[in-house]
């Protein structure tokens, strides 16, 4: 008989068993809209508790990280709406410690010693995060993902719009601040997104000139992205159409099979035999039932 102290504790805080007994997490994060469900993978509950300690102390760090964000966000209006001397550095000293509380937290401020001693290429995004925080909150780094709904308003074409704003969504997946982008970054990011995004050359080059708009529209030197060179589109396949042995062979085989789907189905490939329409206008026929027709 096992004793009381080899039982597992009745600690049962945001677990939740499932599917077959297997531990789930659910717990929201204090001061954000964001509710984390996971599944601790386990049916263990000791194993369980000790993945849940895991996880809520890293949503302890998020919390704090979005508080030094949060007050972060508001000294920047704070010193940007400044118009004396005074007041915007007594801002900007609080700006530079809240920062440093930032990186204190991390265990970063050993890289902070000596303003401008280090190498920002050479440090990792997350070693970057205080001080990137610090050059925005002082209105010297400008953030993409603030720009975007501004300078979107500038742009009236509806498609042209919304090519721009898929483009500048994929470059803020790589970038945070428009100032991080040189003419080299811009380069090797342009070759990541035409990989990454299956896309052709023509597409990226749309991107490019939404990216132009936007440095244009924000006072940034948009020589970056002049006269970048593209890599040739891979070769595709040419389509070829389906002969009429091909499309009888489609017809009959859903013909003979006895169900609801093929039924409506041979009618479409029918249509597209003696027409050459395309799927969506086929889609979008609707059958009359009194004229009998379509």
């Amino acid at each position: 008989m096992p004793q009381d102290s080899d039982m597992p504790k009745a600690d049962k805080r945001y677990l939740y068993p499932r599917n077959g007994g297997i531990w789930y997490v659910k717990f929201r994060v204090p001061g954000t809209n964001k509710t984390v469900r996971k599944s601790l993978k386990t049916k263990d509950l000791r194993e369980a508790q000790a993945r849940r300690d895991k996880l809520l102390e890293q949503r302890k760090q998020l919390v704090e990280q979005t508080s030094y964000a949060t007050q972060l966000v508001q000294l920047r209006e704070q010193y940007l709406a400044s118009v004396d001397d005074q007041e915007r550095e007594i801002v900007r000293e609080k700006i530079q410690e809240v920062s440093g509380d930032m990186a204190a937290e991390q265990g970063l401020l050993h890289l902070y010693k000596g303003h401008g001693d280090f190498d920002p290429d050479q440090l990792s995004e997350e070693e970057l995060r205080p001080w990137k925080a610090c050059k925005t909150a002082l209105g010297e780094l400008t953030p993409i993902a603030e720009v975007l709904p501004v300078w979107l308003e500038t742009i009236a074409n509806k498609k042209t719009r919304s090519d721009y704003r898929r483009a500048v969504e994929v470059l803020a997946q790589r970038f945070t601040t428009l100032e991080e982008v040189d003419r080299r970054k811009a380069k090797q990011f342009l070759e990541w997104a035409k990989r990454e995004n299956q896309i052709t050359n023509p597409t990226l080059r749309k991107w490019m000139s939404g990216y132009k708009n936007l440095w244009e529209y924000a006072d940034k030197d948009i020589s970056v992205w002049r006269d970048q060179k593209l890599s040739e589109d891979p070769e595709r396949p040419r389509k070829r159409p389906f002969t009429a042995s091909q499309v009888l062979e489609m017809y009959r085989t859903l013909s003979e099979r006895n169900d609801k789907t093929a039924g409506w189905l041979k009618h479409a490939v029918w249509i597209a035999a003696h027409t050459g329409a395309r799927e969506s206008a086929i889609a979008k026929l609707r059958y009359n039932a009194e004229e009998k027709t379509i």
